[in-house]
């Protein structure tokens, strides 16, 4: 039985915010591999712009830039439609800074999310 987006937004979500309780990225390949085989390119990009959409609201951060390439150590080109236009306006031109801002940032989101009490978390969300 396929899953729906949700169910799948759901499973990714705990795997990824794991890596940001570890201050580590993750590759497509190995999320896949985590989460039991979700693989289609654009369900991939749905699914992690769900992440992102829900992370945002959540925490004010975006947990899907630790999910990146095997090849290139960063997201794919569709997560620029995760971002505000000004963050990809600059991706477009060199993702390195925007990349490593927003990695720092989920980082610190997520630094006492193991200690904090359920329901919880420390916000970024007015600290700009």
């Amino acid at each position: 039985m396929a899953r729906s987006l949700a169910e799948v937004v759901a499973i990714v979500k705990p795997v990824v915010e794991a890596c940001a309780r570890r201050r580590q990225t993750i590759t497509y390949s190995d999320l896949s591999r985590e989460t039991n085989g979700v693989r289609h390119y654009r369900f991939w990009h749905d699914a992690l712009c769900g992440l992102s959409r829900a992370s945002l609201a959540e925490r004010g951060v975006n947990l899907a830039v630790l999910v990146v390439g095997k090849e290139t150590g960063v997201p794919g080109n569709g997560f620029m439609s995760c971002l505000n236009d000004a963050d990809a306006a600059q991706w477009r031109v060199d993702p390195s800074p925007v990349f490593t801002r927003l990695c720092e940032e989920v980082f610190e989101a997520y630094r006492f999310a193991d200690i904090l009490p359920e329901g919880q978390s420390p916000s970024i969300k007015n600290q700009r």
